[in-house]
């Protein structure tokens, strides 16, 4: 899949079924902090939302190096 860029017709199709997302983030200790997460897709960019008091935001706030992954079970 791509990292930065235009997403394929493949790709796009299967990540806008309903399915759920897997974030993973850098903790400040370096290990991975990871968290089930809806997602949305606009374009080519997957959209996550979160709120001012959790973990990942701090995390993505100090490195923004993240990764998802998405699980092959759709729920529609």
């Amino acid at each position: 899949m791509a990292t930065n860029g235009t997403l394929s017709a493949a790709e796009r199709e299967f990540i806008s079924a309903v399915r759920f997302g897997v974030l993973a983030t850098i903790g400040h200790d370096g290990t991975p902090q990871q968290t089930v997460m809806w997602y949305d897709v606009r374009g080519d960019q997957i959209m996550m939302n979160t709120t001012a008091d959790r973990i990942k935001r701090g995390n993505i706030q100090r490195d923004p190096r993240v990764s998802i992954c998405i699980e092959a079970v759709s729920y529609t």
